[in-house]
Formats: structure tokens, sequence, C-alpha cells
């Protein structure tokens, strides 16, 4: 049965804010993107649409009382499990290309794009940088400098960045 958040449990509704903040920081909702608690026979789970900018979507569920790790873990599974062949073969047809507007060739590049979005959103789900810089006059190319401090190359710099 589809829970209304009001009726969530305070673990249904920290899994599901959780949820809603990996969706939201890893670029995941294009439009379709969601994320909702659903109980069946005393079993809560969370399920979640997570979207490509392309539209394509991948539908993750996990158990109500999973930790952020395992929430990490099978998001991150979830977008690696995309096949473009597979929802190509499952969505195409002429009547789709009409009313959409696609061909063939541009369905597929589009499903592909996704599939390497994806992926990168995988990998950022499942890593955390972190890093710890201390420089005199030394020499620093660490990313996180260079994007968000504007330092490359000679000066001083000293801080503590981590990137979730």
């Amino acid at each position: 049965m589809l829970m209304e958040p009001d009726e969530y449990t305070p673990q249904e509704r920290a899994l599901t804010d959780k949820a809603k903040e990996l969706i939201e920081q890893h670029e995941l909702d294009w439009g379709n993107g969601e994320c909702f608690i659903q109980r069946y026979a005393g079993r809560s789970e969370l399920y979640m649409t997570l979207e490509a900018p392309n539209h394509a979507t991948v539908s993750v569920t996990v158990p109500a009382e999973t930790d952020e790790k395992g929430l990490r873990r099978a998001m991150a599974d979830g977008l690696l499990d995309f096949d473009p062949d597979e929802k190509f073969d499952e969505y195409w047809s002429r009547e789709f290309a009409a009313r959409n507007g696609f061909t063939p060739s541009g369905f597929l590049s589009g499903l592909q794009e996704d599939k390497a979005y994806f992926g990168l959103r995988s990998e950022a789900l499942l890593h955390v940088f972190c890093q710890i810089f201390v420089g005199r006059f030394g020499v620093s190319f660490s990313p996180f400098e260079r994007l968000f401090l504007g330092r490359f190359g000679f000066g001083q710099s000293c801080g503590l960045s981590v990137i979730a």
C-alpha cells in the first residue's frame, strides 16, 4: 500500500529524506524522478525512480531499514544495471517514434548518453573525496583547489575539503 508522507515512521522519513537528498545532490531527477514508501504485509520498502538528462529512468527498491551506505550502493547498482539496448527494445515502435519525434539512431544515442551519465553518477554515489592540504609556496594541483578556490600553481594554501 502506498503510504502518505505523514504516515511514515521516523526511520522511513529519514531514509526517504536521505534518498531525496542524494537524488538532488547527484542530479538524478530531470522531471520524472520520485521517491516514496510502500508497505506490504508489514514490510516497508523505499521505491525510487532515478532519471538521466535524456529521461531514461531506473527503478530501485530497498528495505526501509537500509542505512545510507546500503542506499548509496543500491542506487549505484541500479544505475550500473541500465541497459540502453534493452530499453530500446522495450520502448521502440513506429508509434513511439511518431509520438516523440525520434529516429531509431537518435533514440538509441540518447539512451547511450544516459548510460554514460548513470555511470558517472554511480561513481559519485560510492566515493567520498576527502583531502587535507597545507602548502607554503608549494605547488598545488588538487581538483578541489582548482575548481573551488581558484588556486593552481605556486602560492600558499591551507584547508580541509570533503566532497561527498
